[in-house]
């Protein structure tokens, strides 16, 4: 199962439904015990970089992807801002880490 994360941004329904046309199961969720079940992550985004790191923080998120992605290995795809968090820093929207 892939987990789409969901913490406010991005377009979360359209990438699932696309996922579905290819075969592929995929739930959209913010809860950190799917992320960790999941044997994919994918965090698609738009806007800027320090708002989508607060969003993230807020639901708890920053902690699960650095644990099942950065050190457990888990395949990831991010797209667009999701993949642009995964720097270390960026003054996109106001200074904020990634």
């Amino acid at each position: 199962m892939i987990a789409i994360i969901d913490y406010g941004v991005g377009n979360l329904f359209s990438l699932k439904s696309s996922l579905a046309a290819i075969g592929r199961e995929a739930v959209v969720t913010g809860d950190r015990a799917v992320l960790r079940a999941a044997s994919h992550v994918i965090l698609p985004g738009v806007g800027a970089f320090a708002a989508a790191m607060d969003h993230l923080r807020r639901r708890g998120l920053v902690d699960a992807l650095t644990r099942h992605v950065l050190q457990g290995g888990k395949p990831y795809l991010g797209i667009c801002l999701g993949m642009q968090i995964l720097a270390r820093d960026s003054d996109e929207g106001g200074q904020a880490q990634g």
